[in-house]
């Protein structure tokens, strides 16, 4: 029996952030048929939940995911339906971003346990994430799902040439349609140091699944950061500590955003009605 898929922290705020990539447990059949490189982990979304540790102060909920993509990604569909063209990984990852295999030959898990995983990590998971936006919805009329990932900046199997330092997705405006984007890259990118894009490479949200029967006022948007923008391999505190308050300020942002829909109008004022601050 599988014990703790995830972690989860209710908010008090209508935004919910999860964190489906973050997570480094392997179950034994996993981490016996790994490769010794794929033990390394390396495709993990590193660095979130140290990222966003300020979330309890802002009261924004979230859900974060303890096991490891290479065992189940809880980022995929459960008929493991392709999110985007070309060569992907899948709800059960063979190949890592660097198109090496992850298990040793015969290794992998069966079906059998590959249906354990569905039923003890993947279902969990999103019934979470669904039951704390219908909590959500009936507390403030509205609630929205954030996404938070990162990716190397160059990955050549997914991608050419290298990503921008922020990417944001709404699934091609499906998701988020209320003009949100724009006020979040504007935040990012504004003073020119960074670069963004909206529905770019990954167009990310909704989490596959969990909305299959949308919430009337439920709107979704996902992100990713470059890796090596926040975490270098030798920071300086000055370097570390700006994205990481810009990123502060992102997530506020979405949080005021939900709490104003439908008549959200900018970041400015609908942060100092939900905060009482200015940025």
């Amino acid at each position: 029996m599988i014990s703790d898929p995830f972690e989860f922290m209710p908010g008090t705020t209508p935004l919910l952030v999860s964190m489906p990539h973050s997570g480094l447990q392997l179950t034994d059949a996993v981490a016996s048929g790994l490769t010794a490189s794929a033990l390394q982990l390396a495709d993990t979304d590193w660095f979130i939940p140290e990222l966003y540790s300020f979330l309890n102060e802002l009261g924004v909920g979230v859900i974060r995911a303890n096991y490891s993509r290479y065992v189940l990604d809880l980022n995929r569909s459960l008929d493991d339906k392709p999110l985007y063209t070309g060569k992907v990984t899948g709800l059960f990852p063979d190949i890592s971003f660097t198109d090496d295999s992850l298990f040793l030959p015969g290794q992998e898990p069966d079906e059998e346990e590959r249906e354990r995983y569905k039923q003890q990590i993947w279902r969990p998971y999103h019934q979470q994430i669904r039951n704390e936006l219908d909590r959500l919805k009936a507390v403030h009329g509205n609630a929205m799902l954030f996404d938070a990932h990162s990716i190397a900046p160059r990955v050549p199997m997914l991608f050419d040439g290298r990503l921008p330092d922020f990417n944001f997705g709404t699934n091609s405006g499906a998701s988020c349609r209320f003009g949100l984007t724009s006020q979040l890259e504007a935040l990012a990118c504004a003073d020119g140091r960074f670069t963004c894009v909206t529905d770019g490479r990954f167009k990310g949200a909704l989490s596959p699944g969990t909305l299959a029967s949308p919430l009337k006022a439920l709107r979704a948007c996902s992100w990713s950061y470059l890796r090596g923008l926040i975490w270098p391999m030798k920071p300086s505190l000055p370097s570390v500590l700006m994205p990481i308050r810009l990123i502060r300020k992102i997530v506020s942002c979405a949080a005021a955003a939900a709490a104003d829909y439908p008549t959200f109008t900018g970041c400015p004022a609908a942060l100092d009605r939900l905060f009482n601050v200015q940025t």
